[in-house]
């Protein structure tokens, strides 16, 4: 049930439905602590930190989302830390603060260098950085990167494409 509310909680962001996303995430964070799974409680945390995002609430999106970035780094969660930690660059650039992008987005290519990361990864990564760097990055870009990442999982060899 906890992982269902999650799934339906991220598609209702997905679809502009926040009071729903809102209660399905809650509902979904709450089992997960009673089944003493915090970092999935965590992963669904990271949700409502792309729905007060998405709400227009940047600010207490980004501070939500570092709060979680931090949890999932404390835990060795490399990938799920750079994947919510795009959310943010993604929200800095929403609140035209290129420079915050640029540092996160760097500290992120670090990061999957230091856990031997698939180099493609790396690749858009750097790519994304290199386009904030000269302010011609755009969120749909952010989402890119974050989509070809996850990608990797079930296609380890996929080629990154760039958009602009």
């Amino acid at each position: 049930m906890a992982c269902l509310h999650n799934v339906i909680g991220q598609c209702s962001i997905e679809l502009g439905d926040y009071h729903a996303a809102e209660m399905y995430l809650s509902r979904a964070i709450e089992l997960f602590h009673e089944l003493a799974q915090p970092l999935q409680a965590a992963k669904a945390e990271l949700g409502r930190g792309r729905l007060f995002v998405r709400m227009g609430q940047v600010t207490r999106g980004i501070v939500h989302l570092l709060a979680i970035r931090d949890e999932f780094l404390r835990h060795q969660m490399i990938e799920e830390a750079g994947l919510c930690g795009l959310e943010i660059v993604e929200a800095h650039l929403l609140r035209d603060a290129a420079a915050d992008a640029e540092q996160l987005a760097r500290q992120i290519i670090t990061e999957f260098r230091r856990a031997g990361f698939n180099t493609r990864a790396i690749t858009a990564l750097g790519h994304l950085h290199d386009a904030i760097a000269a302010r011609r990055a755009s969120t749909a870009m952010v989402s890119n990167v974050r989509e070809f990442i996850l990608s990797l999982r079930m296609s380890p060899e996929r080629e990154f494409v760039a958009t602009v």
